[in-house]
């Protein structure tokens, strides 16, 4: 009033206007506030009321002339059952600077069927919106409805489709399977948004079953899932990116220290592993798919790519064939390249530089073709102090969507052989430096249809070799699946792998 503040509007009234035992004189108000000032109010000074529930989701502006008076006809009955002898005085103070106007709504005729799967004519829609309440009509191929206010949730032709839609009755919309295409829709915000957000690009089918065949098989061979907080702790953070990486993307409102946002799913899963072995469960194969957030500009295109993490701790299960073992760095590399294999991908560990969090020695970098996509190994010591965790963690993480996106390779069936195998081994002499990767590489580089497979089965250094060389033992096997082999044959495709490795990994035959 012309005094002070007698009320939060919409919210709470006053102490100094409240009724108490020695009220005699009662000033009557009924208003109209904005749902969302209300919705707001309430939110900052932490109090819901009846009042604020009601405004908040909006009420009937229209009514206010017949409240005033009902509530004033209830008062008057009251006092007079009372004994107490009420008096009106003066009339109605009508403070209406905006006079509402019923808003109109304009849907396609046809669009109830299109949204529902279910036929129903025009007619039907505007007998629906009319009995409840808004002025409906069917005009040009569109139907025109005028909004009542004691309705002000409804605001767009898909507001009118659900009115229909609960009237006709969900129990009649027909049931059917879903087909297609998932799509993501681009949410575009109100309060200034940052930039400009595209429609984002349809997931296929195909792309969010891939997802679930490499949670499967992971889940399949003993891992289990998490799921972390895409908020973290800036410090935690920081120890799993690289050095020329860009800052991460702070939050305006934080959760706690949790004041970023992840570049990495290493430091939520670790957490979880802290969890676990303060609740003496020593023996952990988690994993996680999840979005991670580079940091920096905002980017228009994969500004949130999708990561796989999995971290191993404590040792294999015993078995009656034998005891348990130590988790090593082979296991978390075996778990990450057969979970991309079941989409048909093939990743290859590559040696050398590691990641600063790596332990080296015990890590490689992890490779889909020429690109680098991600790393497995042992984490070091020193991150693993930030978590409190005292024992081995080996870990992994890559860049799953790099892998999502790339062309599935089709499965081809192929019949058993009903031909023999011929078996030649080679022992060849290469440069001791020469890492497994390169060799694997050059020994499937060579394709030929008698060909099946050459692998590694032996490896030797020490007396009888020049310095800086080892020996290498290969064996190929070969098979004619249209007959049975002959020598001849064999010797000349085995001359061709022989020289083929001369050229590819510098060998020579020992």
């Amino acid at each position: 009033d012309t005094v002070g503040p007698v009320a939060i509007a919409g919210v709470m009234g006053g102490a100094d206007s409240e009724i108490h035992d020695g009220t005699t004189d009662v000033l009557i108000e009924c208003a109209n506030f904005s749902p969302s000032t209300v919705r707001k109010t309430s939110q900052r000074v932490k109090l819901h009321t009846d009042s604020s529930h009601r405004f908040e989701r909006g009420v009937d502006i229209a009514r206010i002339p017949a409240v005033l008076e009902r509530t004033l006809d209830l008062i008057l009955q009251t006092q007079a059952e009372l004994g107490v002898e009420a008096t009106v005085v003066g009339g109605m103070l009508d403070h209406y600077p905006v006079a509402y106007e019923a808003p109109e709504i304009v849907m396609a005729s046809d669009m109830p069927t299109r949204i529902l799967g279910l036929y129903i004519s025009p007619a039907t829609s505007v007998r629906v919106l009319e009995r409840l309440g808004l002025a409906a009509r069917e005009e040009g191929g569109q139907i025109i409805a005028t909004v009542p206010p004691f309705r002000p949730d409804l605001r767009r032709p898909i507001d009118l489709v659900e009115e229909v839609g609960r009237v006709v009755g969900y129990d009649k919309i027909p049931t059917a399977p879903l087909g297609g295409e998932l799509g993501l829709l681009a949410v575009r915000r109100d309060d200034e948004p940052p930039q400009e957000q595209p429609n984002q690009p349809v997931l296929s089918t195909q792309r969010v079953e891939a997802e679930e065949s490499v949670r499967d098989c992971l889940a399949e061979m003993g891992m289990m899932e998490a799921v972390n907080w895409a908020m973290i702790e800036p410090k935690k953070d920081e120890l799993f990116v690289e050095t020329d990486a860009a800052a991460a993307l702070k939050l305006r409102n934080a959760l706690g220290d949790r004041t970023a946002l992840r570049r990495s799913l290493l430091p939520g899963l670790i957490a979880s592993v802290e969890h676990n072995l303060a609740r003496a469960n020593h023996d952990l194969g988690l994993f996680e798919i999840g979005h991670v957030f580079p940091g920096g500009e905002v980017q228009v295109e994969n500004p949130e790519p999708m990561h796989l993490g999995l971290v191993l701790v404590g040792q294999i299960d015993e078995h009656w064939s034998g005891g348990g073992r130590p988790v090593d760095g082979f296991d978390v590399g075996g778990l990450v390249r057969r979970a991309v294999r079941s989409i048909g991908a093939t990743i290859e560990p590559v040696t050398g530089e590691i990641p600063p969090w790596a332990h080296p020695g015990e890590s490689a970098r992890l490779k889909l073709g020429r690109k680098v996509i991600g790393w497995f190994g042992r984490l070091h010591p020193n991150v693993l102090d930030a978590f409190d965790v005292a024992v081995p963690v080996y870990a992994a993480e890559l860049n799953l969507g790099v892998v999502l996106e790339r062309e599935p390779s089709v499965p081809k069936h192929e019949s058993i052989a009903k031909t023999p195998t011929s078996v030649r081994d080679l022992a060849l002499v290469v440069p001791a430096a020469l890492r497994f990767d390169e060799l694997n590489r050059g020994m499937n580089q060579f394709r030929h249809k008698l060909l099946e497979s050459v692998s590694l089965f032996d490896v030797y250094e020490g007396a009888g070799l020049e310095p800086g060389t080892k020996s290498v033992a290969l064996r190929a096997r070969y098979r004619d699946l249209s007959g049975t082999l002959t020598d001849k044959a064999v010797e000349k495709v085995h001359s061709k792998l022989l020289r083929h490795l001369e050229r590819a990994v510098g060998a020579t035959l020992r």
